[in-house]
């Protein structure tokens, strides 16, 4: 699957935060997963402002484990992988393992797909979109 990361327009990092928002540290920081495969220490952190790190059930959801959940999009209707921690750059290991659970969640719902690593409306949690091959919505798959 050979797909972009993110847009190169879109702004990287999480920018100036709202007042009141605050991070909370996950406990599994300390784990040895908690470097990346080059060292670079990543810190695991949830935001309890931040809808994609309280992980509601709103729609339909595909998959979940401990690093990332797959679940329907309430916007545009298509398989959306959403890292468990705060921030934009996950370890390389999770990115693997996250490209290859959307892979085979679009697959199954929608065959051919391409993936959209543009993160429009929340663009400091990391997440991409499964989209359907010549479409954008879910609705746009051929059925």
């Amino acid at each position: 699957m050979n797909a972009p990361e993110r847009n190169p327009a879109q702004p990287v990092g999480s920018g100036p935060k709202e007042s009141g928002a605050r991070e909370e540290p996950n406990v599994d920081a300390d784990r040895p997963e908690a470097r990346g495969a080059s060292g670079e220490d990543h810190r695991f952190i949830r935001v309890k402002e931040c809808d994609l790190c309280r992980a509601l059930k709103l729609t339909p959801w595909f998959f979940e484990d401990e690093i990332c959940w797959i679940a329907e999009c309430e916007i545009c209707e298509t398989p959306m992988v959403v890292w468990r921690y705060h921030g934009v750059t996950p370890p390389a290991e999770h990115m693997a393992h996250m490209r290859a659970r959307l892979s085979e969640v679009a697959t199954a719902q929608l065959g051919e797909f391409w993936v959209d690593g543009h993160m429009r409306n929340i663009p400091d949690h990391f997440h991409a979109h499964a989209r359907p091959k010549d479409g954008f919505f879910g609705r746009d798959r051929k059925r």
